[in-house]
């Protein structure tokens, strides 16, 4: 009993400290944290409006006010007894009242620009004591106990929030109690008070001591040996072959390219930053050749990046995924030459440029929004003018008959600007337009919106298609003659790569073609041209017996009924969509 009384003191007394330490963060947590609880309780979409502003200031506010701690401890006095946390505090209410009205109707760019300004800070955060303190062992070793400290929490607080949701949900089963919303703002409380309480317990308070610490933890060497180096070597070999494959098809890259080498990029950074300290120890060589040949592999990687996001950026414009793809992609590119040259540069200036990065790419005419913003109208007035709806260096209503691609062409332009930029971004092309004074314009979707101005500029469009539909049905009235063959399989539908079988026959339909073979064979293209024409001729009609064909062709051993076949013949070929088929096996 004395030790539960030992234990829970001790925890009170981390707690009381912690606060003491850390009281405007964990009051920024708690605000955050009873603005998510009100939410859960309340109808979400009369809340949101109402919590977000301030919610999302709470969430900046925990790497904001945590800088802005740790910089007051390594002032000393008398910065101890001032309360420069203010400061952040009113940066977080301009932040708050910057944000534009209507939560529920925000752009993707406002969205974005937050994760920008949150990762910002936590790269200030990582870096900030530092500009003060310019020892790089400290540096290192702050960042490692903040790293480990931070997965900690996440695991105390995982097990501590299941443990609790199943006692309630025994609860709720052997007592009949109905919990409704506790699980949810369980699982908020213990994330938003739980977690930081604890991760802050754990930063360390002098600096100064940290210059001499030259422990590693074997935890995090076998996380980074065993986990992280295998994952990196995985995705080198991966987008290896891949460059491999583009050479000898002499072919461009592929957009998709850019996830693998972004991942490829983060991960390997990560793993040669929590490396730094083993890359010239003796008993650790793999750690030295990782460090050594990582970076030689990722620059050729990095310009596979920057060739496939300019293809793309060439085609479609820059959007902010494009531009940020950019941006990583060079510095990236930066990093891995510098580290390639030399192995011995400083690593404090990894989160110092990622920092200013995020902050660049946030604000002013070069950011991310701007950029796009400026790409994508352009594209959206050349559209325009090719269509005939610009005159005089604005958008005007022609009465123009234009083709299907070119109206979702300027649909999906207006329809990104509008998402991504808000309805601002085209003020200055249709700031005259009627739909956008209109009352029911605030109230109207975003496709609503397009379509509202495309009408506007009396824009309509043609379809020009010489695809057909292809369906034809046997007249099921009738029986089907089955004279000279031995067995009837039952009728199935073959629609998907699935293998039908009917006897030793296998049926399947792969790429829209329907394929036959006979035992191990190879699948082969059935003959049914003349079964697809006749479709074509009765295309909707129910005709007899004539839907069939012979298989194999030189000697048949099968007979196929096509009951019903659905299909599109377009100008260069017939693709099968599902048939229902009978079988006869003779």
């Amino acid at each position: 009993m004395s030790r539960m009384v030992d234990l829970v003191k001790g925890m009170g007394e981390a707690s009381a400290s912690t606060l003491r330490r850390f009281p405007w963060m964990i009051a920024c947590a708690a605000v955050g944290t009873g603005l998510a609880e009100g939410s859960v309780f309340t109808s979400i979409n009369c809340s949101w409006d109402f919590i977000a502003r301030p919610f999302l200031a709470c969430i900046l506010g925990m790497p904001l006010l945590f800088l802005l701690r740790i910089l007051r401890e390594q002032l000393g006095e008398p910065w101890l007894r001032r309360p420069v946390e203010l400061v952040g505090v009113g940066l977080l209410f301009a932040y708050g009242f910057m944000l534009p009205p209507n939560p529920s109707h925000w752009a993707a760019d406002t969205w974005i620009r937050f994760l920008l300004i949150l990762a910002g800070l936590h790269f200030v955060a990582a870096v900030g004591p530092f500009f003060i303190r310019r020892s790089t062992q400290a540096f290192w070793q702050f960042n490692r106990r903040l790293f480990l400290r931070f997965f900690l929490a996440t695991l105390y607080s995982g097990v501590l929030t299941a443990g609790l949701e199943i006692a309630l949900f025994s609860i709720s089963k052997l007592f009949d109690v109905r919990f409704e919303n506790a699980y949810f703002a369980l699982f908020i409380l213990m994330a938003g008070i739980f977690h930081p309480l604890f991760f802050l317990a754990g930063v360390p308070e002098n600096l100064a001591d940290l210059e001499e610490d030259e422990s590693y933890p074997a935890g995090l060497k076998a996380f980074t040996q065993f986990a992280l180096a295998p994952l990196v070597l995985v995705y080198t070999v991966i987008l290896y072959v891949y460059v491999g494959k583009i050479l000898i098809a002499m072919s461009w890259p592929r957009g998709w390219v850019a996830l693998p080498v972004l991942i490829l990029s983060g991960v390997g950074i990560l793993a040669a930053l929590l490396l730094h300290p083993l890359r010239t120890a003796v008993n650790e060589r793999w750690a030295g050749w990782y460090y050594r040949w990582f970076f030689r592999a990722l620059a050729p990687l990095t310009i596979l990046l920057l060739l496939s996001l300019r293809i793309r950026i060439a085609e479609y414009g820059v959007t902010e995924e494009r531009y940020l793809g950019v941006v990583i992609g060079a510095w990236a590119l930066v990093v891995s030459a510098l580290f390639s040259f030399r192995q011995s540069a400083g690593i404090k200036w990894i989160p110092t440029s990622l920092a200013a990065l995020c902050f660049l790419s946030a604000f002013g005419p070069w950011s991310a929004f701007a950029v796009s913003v400026r790409s994508q109208l352009a594209r959206l007035d050349k559209a325009l003018e090719k269509s005939g709806l610009w005159q005089n260096g604005h958008p005007a209503p022609a009465g123009v008959t234009i083709s299907t691609a070119e109206y979702d062409n300027l649909e999906s332009l207006i329809r990104y600007l509008i998402e991504h930029h808000g309805e601002s971004a085209l003020a200055t092309r249709f700031a005259d337009a009627p739909p956008m004074k209109s009352g029911k314009w605030a109230n109207e979707y975003v496709s609503g919106k397009a379509e509202e101005l495309l009408k506007w500029l009396r824009a309509e469009r043609v379809y020009k298609s010489n695809n057909r539909t292809i369906e034809a049905h046997i007249n099921r009235l009738y029986g089907l003659p089955i004279e000279g063959w031995k067995t009837a399989y039952p009728m199935r539908s073959v629609y998907s790569y699935t293998p039908y079988q009917f006897g030793k026959l296998k049926i399947t339909l792969e790429e829209e073609q329907l394929r036959a073979s006979i035992g191990q064979s190879k699948a082969e293209p059935l003959p049914i041209q003349s079964i697809l024409e006749m479709a074509e001729k009765k295309s909707g009609e129910h005709f007899a017996e004539e839907m069939f064909i012979d298989w194999p062709a030189e000697s048949p051993s099968f007979r196929i009924y096509f009951m019903e076949i659905y299909g599109m013949k377009t100008e260069k070929s017939v693709k099968v969509s599902r048939a229902e088929i009978i079988v006869l096996e003779r």
